[in-house]
């Protein structure tokens, strides 16, 4: 919940002439995105930057999901026909 809404903030402060508050809003909501899938993944409560990065390195690292986007790529331009 709480990385949700300081991305919403950090979305709309751009806007708003607020660049370095929007950086800063989505850094927030990416450590509280992280604490969440540590707690989720291990059933513990990461609080500070360390420990959030320490908790989130030792995560197992998994294959993206088969419902994942694919990532999309410019295919090559076709050659010139002169």
């Amino acid at each position: 919940r709480q990385a949700r809404q300081m991305l919403a903030k950090a979305t709309v402060m751009p806007g708003a002439g607020l660049p370095d508050e929007a950086a800063r809003a989505a850094c927030l909501a990416a450590f509280h995105a992280a604490q969440a899938l540590i707690f989720d993944r291990q059933g513990a409560v990461a609080r500070t930057h360390r420990g959030v990065q320490a908790s989130f390195n030792r995560l197992p690292h998994s294959p993206p999901l088969k419902t994942a986007a694919p990532r999309c790529r410019t295919p090559p331009s076709p050659p010139d026909p002169r």
